[in-house]
């Protein structure tokens, strides 16, 4: 059994007009709240449990600078070593809030942070992992942005420009005053159609997202009854799923993979599942 989550955005706060004292409490307890509320879904699959997968944005602004470790990302840490001491695997996505990581993770945790789309299988089943912000339908100066952001050269430069941890700071200052959350109907029509995509050229059976903030699992139609979304479906089989995660940092939202695919939500009940699909 595989649990997929995404976008818990560690480390966001109210806007900094709130006073620096309240950003850092609220910050805190959030993270404190999240984090608990994932472990004790981890605990509750028991021994089934073989993976858990954070597809991205985990922390909402992380940068890494060896001498200036933000405490989400400590955080975070000690609860995925605690789900590697149960036994469990823990796979890492760079999202992109948090694409800019050093070694911090991959020493502490022995785990590669992986950041570019990942085929993984599940038995006899091919899933596409990945979690689709460089799928979403950017402009053209978004899309050369990341472009230049990817680039080795760019980290070293900003930490240059910004020593001491001041880069961390400003990119969480715009991450609280200007990053919408709101589910952007255009981005998630895109991604479902790049997941369509990936159905048909990749020959895999499950494509998995995050990104969108927008829970969703969706069935291949049938080619004679295919929307004109669907219309790049050539020869991928019926039973071709695409999942999104939706988010866990407000919606609590998860994807878990066995021999079904279920779309969940963690509530204080445990967890409730909003849609499955045979796999």
């Amino acid at each position: 059994m595989i649990l997929i989550v995404s976008d818990l955005h560690l480390g966001k706060g109210p806007p900094s007009a709130d006073g620096a004292d309240k950003v850092s409490l609220t910050r805190s307890v959030n993270d404190h709240q999240s984090l608990a509320d994932l472990l004790e879904c981890v605990r509750s699959m028991g021994p089934e449990l073989n993976e858990v997968v954070f597809l991205g944005d985990t922390f909402d602004a992380f940068i890494e600078y060896k001498s200036s470790i933000p405490d989400s990302v400590t955080k975070w840490t000690r609860a995925a070593a605690e789900i590697q001491q149960m036994k469990v695997k823990v796979s890492f996505f760079a999202g992109n809030h948090d694409r800019w990581h050093g070694n911090y993770i991959r020493e502490t945790l022995s785990i590669d942070v992986r950041r570019e789309p990942q085929i993984v299988k599940a038995g006899d089943k091919r899933i596409w992992m990945e979690h689709g912000d460089s799928a979403a339908p950017n402009s053209g100066l978004v899309r050369f942005i990341r472009h230049v952001s990817d680039q080795p050269w760019a980290l070293v430069l900003y930490k240059l420009v910004l020593p001491f941890g001041l880069g961390q700071q400003l990119a969480a200052f715009v991450s609280r005053n200007f990053s919408n959350f709101e589910p952007n109907p255009k981005t998630i029509l895109g991604l479902k159609t790049y997941a369509f995509g990936l159905l048909r050229k990749e020959r895999v059976d499950l494509v998995v997202m995050g990104h969108c903030h927008n829970a969703s699992l969706d069935k291949m139609a049938p080619l004679d009854k295919m929307a004109p979304l669907d219309r790049m479906r050539t020869d991928s089989s019926e039973n071709s799923l695409y999942a999104n995660t939706g988010d866990w940092y407000e919606s609590r939202t998860f994807v878990l993979i066995s021999d079904s695919v279920q779309l969940c939500r963690w509530t204080s009940k445990g967890m409730s599942v909003l849609q499955q699909e045979i796999f």
